[in-house]
This record gives C-alpha cells, structure tokens and sequence, in this order.
C-alpha cells in the first residue's frame, strides 16, 4: 500500500501512542527480545526507551492521508562511561533485562564509538519499527534520514545505531551509514559459556553502524 508520509517529534503528549505502537510493532519482533529464553519484553525495556522522550530524540512517521502512526524511530544521547553503567544497572535488574543489558554493554564497549572518534556524547538510534500494513514504502530510511537532520540541529556530530535484524542494517547501509563493529550471538555466548542468547534465522549478528553528520 503506498502512502504519503509526514515525520515529526514526539513530544510528551505522544507518550501513550509511541508506546503502544512499539508494543504492537517493535518488541514482539526484535531479534534480541525474542532471542531470550524468557519471552515477552520487560518494562525495564519501556521505561528506557520511552525515557528519551526528554531529548526531542523520539520520531514518528504518519500516513498523511489519515494521520494513522505507521513508524517509530527512537534515539538518544550516549555518554563515555554509558556501558559501566548498563554493567551496574544489570546487577539490579529482572533476569531479562539484565542479561540485555550486558550483552549491549559488550556491544557498545566493542564498537567504542565514542572513543573510536573522540567524542564525548553521540545520539544513538535504539528503537526503528514500522507499521506491518506499510512496510514497503521506505519509512524505516526517512526516519533515520530525518534523524540525521534532527541530530545536526541538536549539534550532535555523529549518530550510530546497532542493528540487530539484517533489514535494519540493509536500511543503515542505504542511509549511507558505516559498520564499525559486529556481535554474532555465538561469539556473545561462548563469552558466556552457555547459549543464552538463541537467534532466529537470519538474524545471527548485531552491526554497529554510523553516520558522521
């Protein structure tokens, strides 16, 4: 189905909305959410996403047609130290959310983005979903495209995002973007010791990608 599509900046009217579109849309098909033994997600996981509300960093994308939300891309700042703290955060956390949150401090201290361009904040893209009904019309690429911009105007000097499904990253490397760093899970979890992590077929990686602004 071909649309038209608007984006905007979610502000904190939209709190609900996003986050039940990201309910419906996001989590139910995330490849590290449904990777983990325990299914569901947590509300750990919404509670962090939805805190970036605050930064002006969460888009939504409508049907201009009819004003029907049909994309959420999520964004935030990263900061030197930010794995520690994940590190520290898991020790406190559900048995769930903790064991994502290491395995995306592994992630993050792997890609050292920040020290890899010797920066001291980046705006990160950690939630992209579109609506099932619309998928197709290329909205996943005019979010992270207005990201971009909406970044440049926040004075944010680059933007990176870890791609945990092989159509993000085909949306990352359309956008332009550069892969600096990949996780498999087998790698994570030989870490481990154990097959924590059991991923789905084809997404067996996680590609951290960036975009100089």
């Amino acid at each position: 189905m071909s649309i038209n599509i608007t984006i905007r900046v979610a502000k904190s009217a939209d709190h609900d909305a996003v986050l039940k579109f990201i309910r419906e849309h996001y989590y139910k098909e995330e490849p590290i959410t449904i990777s983990h033994p325990e299914p569901g997600h947590t509300v750990d996981d919404e509670i962090f996403s939805m805190s970036h509300i605050e930064h002006d960093t969460i888009l939504m994308a409508f049907n201009s047609d009819n004003d029907e939300i049909v994309g959420i891309l999520i964004a935030g700042p990263i900061e030197l130290g930010d794995a520690d703290v994940m590190l520290e955060d898991a020790k406190k956390a559900s048995k769930k959310w903790g064991d994502i949150l290491r395995l995306l401090a592994y992630i993050e201290k792997k890609a050292d983005v920040l020290g890899r361009f010797n920066l001291d904040t980046v705006l990160h893209c950690h939630v992209l979903t579109s609506h099932k009904k619309y998928r197709g019309n290329g909205i996943g690429q005019k979010l992270f495209e207005y990201c971009f911009e909406n970044a440049r105007n926040l004075n944010y000097k680059l933007m990176s995002t870890d791609c945990t499904s092989i159509f993000t990253t085909k949306i990352a490397e359309k956008c332009g973007m550069e892969c600096i760093s990949t996780v498999t899970y087998d790698e994570y979890n030989e870490l481990l010791g154990e097959r924590l992590f059991q991923p789905q077929e084809p997404n067996f990686e996680i590609k951290t990608f960036v975009k100089k602004l």
